[in-house]
């Protein structure tokens, strides 16, 4: 892509994510969100899993587990159900396993600790990113930097 296509698709991809966080609670579909990004749904599909790094329906479904898990940390009394369908799921039950698969657990079994602990995303991440430092020989320099610490930057 040249770089001036590059801004105009970043901009259109951006109006297209702004529509998904202001009407998360409402059914979006492919064209609908193609249309108001200016693209073909065929199109629209691959830019923005490139752009975003995830497809349409992953985005949409994590911009609502996080709204989720946001309203049950506030803890203002609403159900379970009733988070769910304010934040687009079809039904509890549709929520209930896209949590589940999700995290790891049901939103029933949901608490801080939990969602640190056992989560499949924190798991994945503390494999992937966590656990390889652990294990790496700091007394060598793979990246064959030179590093040097000037004492007279530091000090102002």
């Amino acid at each position: 892509m040249k770089p001036a296509s590059n801004e105009v698709y970043q901009q259109r991809i951006n109006a297209v994510i702004d529509h998904i966080n202001k009407h998360l609670d409402q059914p979006h579909s492919l064209e609908d969100l193609a249309t108001i990004g200016q693209f073909s749904k065929f199109h629209f599909h691959r830019v923005f899993k490139n752009f975003v790094g995830e497809t349409v329906l992953t985005f949409v479904k994590r911009l609502r587990l996080e709204r989720a898990i946001s309203l049950m940390r506030r803890g203002d009394g609403r159900t379970l159900t009733h988070i769910g369908l304010d934040c687009g799921f079809d039904s509890s039950s549709d929520f209930s396993r896209s949590f589940r698969q999700w995290f790891g657990f049901s939103p029933r079994e949901f608490s801080e600790e939990r969602l640190r602990e056992n989560s499949k995303i924190c798991q994945e991440l503390a494999a992937n990113i966590y656990y390889p430092l652990r294990n790496q020989d700091t007394s060598s320099n793979p990246d064959e930097f030179d590093v040097q610490l000037d004492q007279h930057s530091a000090s102002n």
